[in-house]
């Protein structure tokens, strides 16, 4: 399995043939969002490219969960994952991966999941002022059971989403078992 970060340009390579038997192609995003002025945004359209581009190429979706710990896929499959669970998620990436019957994991940082507030963390508290504001709110738990209910993967992204390598062991281990009680 090898990790890939969508372009903002909307190119993905073809890996295809590098691999006997399954091809798993592991796309890893944060935002997609016309608007947001972040490195970890990809606008909706090319959002779009990527993923009917793999559809083209034979690539079937599957959850990450499934990815890694389900049995060895055949075939080409594509796990398309969404850190911090943005609202832009479900507004611009849930309609493409539906259109193209492929299922997404999202992560959320549980505590802000329902804060109403922009999430924000060491790295992009820059992002949280001004039109970029709305742009870094969470979906909500709604939204995220939605999700769910469409055969999406919901799993633990921590609860404050703190810089692990910093935490001591007892918030480390809160921030992990936590997250995944709520979730």
């Amino acid at each position: 399995m090898r990790p890939y970060r969508g372009s903002p340009q909307g190119e993905v390579p073809d890996p295809a043939g590098q691999r006997s038997g399954s091809d798993v192609l592991v796309l890893c995003y944060h935002s997609i969002s016309p608007a947001l002025p972040a490195r970890f945004n990809v606008t909706p359209q090319a959002f779009e490219r990527q993923v009917r581009s793999l559809a083209r190429r034979g690539y079937r979706g599957i959850t990450f969960r499934d990815a890694v710990l389900g049995p060895r896929p055949s075939g080409r499959v594509v796990a398309v994952t969404f850190d911090d669970a943005y609202r832009s998620v479900l507004e611009h990436a849930f309609p493409v991966l539906a259109d193209v019957g492929m299922p997404g994991s999202v992560y959320p940082v549980t505590d802000l999941v329902d804060s109403g507030e922009p999430m924000s963390w060491p790295g992009v508290e820059a992002l949280v002022v001004g039109s970029a504001a709305e742009e870094m709110t969470g979906m909500g738990w709604s939204g995220l059971r939605r999700l769910a209910d469409a055969g999406w993967e919901v799993g633990s992204h921590t609860c404050r989403h703190p810089w692990l390598p910093d935490c001591a062991d007892d918030r480390l281990r809160d921030e992990l078992q936590r997250s995944r009680g709520t979730i």
